[in-house]
């Protein structure tokens, strides 16, 4: 409790309630963090005047900023959602580095955690993965003075105290003890994917089980992110090799298999891991049908040869790793 935090403050129950609750078991060096996304105008700044006279009344230290993400998103071809969190990441990586701080408290909680499987489910980009308790960030570290400029890479631990208690526990502390809070109009746009997987799909899926999902969800969570780590873990010694040997990757579990490599094809430098570049990859592995060579994300390529697997770089990728 002596070390100093950064609290993400948005003016809502979540963000309020973990902020008071941190003051009530005596976090004192604390610096609220809020950032204004100019989604909803004079509300936006009224959330920013709400967080700022809190952050005041309970005597910690505030920090605000502001980012168009309408424009951000339309600038980089991206969703809202994503446009939004890369501001936050932006804006947080600024502050950290500013305030000497690597440690950051976020109001995530059990039912944004079941939105988050969900939805990472139904993408397929990460299984039943959710988010985790801690989260390590290399953000970009603003130099001082330097504008846009970065330099190097700025770790942040997130640090997600909340993530097994529901929502409605949060909105009933709030209620019981008088704190006022800010209700986002925005959380009930259908412009978000979160927004209706929170307002249509959970309500569906507790209307057919007849209970509340969102334990279970959180739950499978906690399992695939073991799985994940047990994974990882077992994949690890692999990935240091330049060369993989073809026969003995192959007689791995399909699961490891994957796993050893995606993680060796990251250690070689390769950008831009989807499930089918790691699909293409594993079926390099098999001499009967497989390509012996095959074009790789960021100016590289893979080739298969007397029983080895390994990277290339071709002349325009410099000399990167591989």
């Amino acid at each position: 409790m002596g070390q100093r935090y950064l609290v993400g403050v948005s003016g809502g129950v979540d963000s309020v309630a973990l902020l008071r609750g941190l003051v009530g078991v005596g976090y004192r060096k604390l610096v609220v963090c809020h950032l204004n996304h100019r989604l909803r105008g004079r509300v936006s700044a009224g959330d920013a005047a709400f967080v700022k006279r809190l952050a005041v009344e309970l005597g910690l230290e505030f920090e605000s900023g502001v980012h168009d993400v309408v424009r951000l998103a339309k600038e980089n071809g991206q969703s809202l959602e994503t446009a939004g969190r890369a501001a936050r990441h932006a804006f947080f990586a600024e502050v950290a580095g500013r305030r000497r701080c690597r440690r950051m408290m976020l109001a995530h909680h059990a039912d944004d955690q079941a939105e988050t499987v969900l939805m990472n489910l139904c993408r397929g980009s990460a299984g039943l993965a959710g988010m985790a308790a801690e989260t390590v960030l290399n953000l970009p570290e603003p130099v001082p003075g330097g504008g846009s400029r970065t330099r190097g890479r700025l770790p942040l631990l997130l640090i997600r105290p909340l993530l097994a208690v529901p929502k409605k526990t949060l909105l009933a502390a709030a209620t019981a003890r008088g704190w006022k809070f800010r209700e986002d109009a925005s959380n009930a746009s259908a412009d978000f994917v979160r927004n209706r997987v929170r307002n249509e799909v959970l309500p569906l899926l507790e209307e057919i089980f007849r209970r509340d999902v969102r334990p279970a969800l959180g739950r499978a969570a906690d399992w695939a992110a073991g799985a994940r780590a047990f994974l990882r873990d077992s994949a690890a010694p692999w990935t240091v090799q330049e060369k993989l040997p073809v026969r003995e990757v192959l007689a791995l579990s399909p699961a490891l298999r994957r796993e050893v490599l995606a993680g060796w094809l990251k250690a070689r430098g390769v950008p831009d891991l989807s499930a089918s570049v790691v699909q293409t990859a594993e079926s390099m592995l098999n001499p009967a049908d497989g390509p012996v060579k095959w074009n790789l994300p960021g100016n590289r390529f893979l080739r298969r040869r007397a029983g080895w697997l390994w990277v290339e770089c071709v002349p325009a990728c410099g000399a990167g790793p591989g």
